[in-house]
């Protein structure tokens, strides 16, 4: 082999392999872009559950509430005229 067959052997074996790194840092590249999209997207679908987590919170409050004796005397006292039989009821007109 010469050396010039040497040297267009050797120009060909660098450029492909600055061809493979730059291809290799292209697609490093990109999926430095996806994974930034995917922690994104993670930090708003954390925001949601946190949102979910309070509201179900609130709902077990309301429904520990709406069992509770107080909140079930007052609506049958609202809804149905329901009272205790020692229990005067005085309707004030205006």
């Amino acid at each position: 082999m010469t050396e010039k067959q040497l040297h267009q052997k050797v120009k060909l074996i660098t450029a492909a392999a600055l061809t493979v790194i730059v291809l290799l840092f292209i697609y490093i590249l990109f999926q430095g872009i996806a994974l930034s999209d995917i922690n994104a997207a993670t930090g708003k679908y954390n925001t949601d559950i946190e949102d979910l987590k309070r509201q179900v919170r609130q709902l077990e409050e309301e429904i520990e509430y709406k069992n509770s004796r107080e909140f079930i005397e007052q609506y049958a006292r609202e809804n149905f005229d329901y009272g205790y039989a020692n229990e005067k009821k005085y309707v004030i007109n205006q």
